[in-house]
């Protein structure tokens, strides 16, 4: 239940960074339970192209995703 999503996108000639921050409550505390699988699912697709996906909870209750992918 966010009342604010930001995302910021920056790329240039070799990759892409994109991340989305948002200031609801945060994780669950199972988000790493074994049959949860979207962030496993958002991982593994950035790694498939050579990236990378970074998920995290923030002190605030929000949560903030970072993925970075190269170009070409």
């Amino acid at each position: 239940e966010p009342k604010r999503i930001d995302i910021a996108v920056k790329g240039n000639a070799n990759s892409l960074a994109l991340a989305v921050r948002d200031n609801g409550k945060g994780l669950p505390t199972d988000w790493q339970k074994p049959g949860r699988f979207g962030i496993r699912g958002m991982r593994e697709r950035a790694r498939t192209l050579g990236g990378d996906v970074r998920v995290d909870g923030l002190e605030t209750g929000g949560v903030r995703v970072e993925a970075a992918l190269p170009l070409g």
